[in-house]
C-alpha cells in the first residue's frame, strides 16, 4: 500500500474500479483529512437519502456531485490493484495481490 500512496501524494481517496459501478468500495485508501471526512459523511448521507441502493452507487453519486473537485482528490485505479477483479474466483491472476 505504501507504493500506491507514494504514487498519488495529492489523493485523498484511492479506490479500485468496479466491474459494474464506478468504484469498488470493498477496500480503499483514505487520507486523514477534513476533505476525506466530509466526503465520507456526504457519501453516507447520499446512500441513506437517495436512490443509491448500495454503497457503491452512493460513492458514484457523491463523486459526481463533487464534480471537478473529485477529479483532483480521488484516484480510481484498475479493478485488481487494491481489490479483487470481480468475481475473483474467475479472474484472479498470480500477480494480483488481493484474495490470494
Amino acid at each position: 500500500m505504501k507504493k500506491i500512496i507514494a504514487q498519488y501524494p495529492k489523493a485523498h481517496i484511492v479506490i479500485s474500479a468496479d466491474v459494474s459501478t464506478m468504484a469498488n468500495s470493498g477496500c480503499f485508501i483514505i487520507r486523514n483529512s477534513q476533505w476525506s471526512y466530509q466526503f465520507l459523511k456526504d457519501w453516507h448521507q447520499m446512500h441513506m437519502t437517495s436512490t443509491a441502493i448500495n454503497d457503491q452507487m452512493g460513492f458514484e453519486a457523491t463523486y459526481k456531485k463533487r464534480g471537478k473537485e473529485a477529479l483532483t482528490k480521488i484516484v480510481i485505479l484498475p479493478p485488481d490493484v487494491i481489490n479483487s477483479d470481480a468475481p475473483p474466483m474467475g479472474r484472479q491472476l498470480p500477480h494480483h495481490k488481493v484474495s490470494r
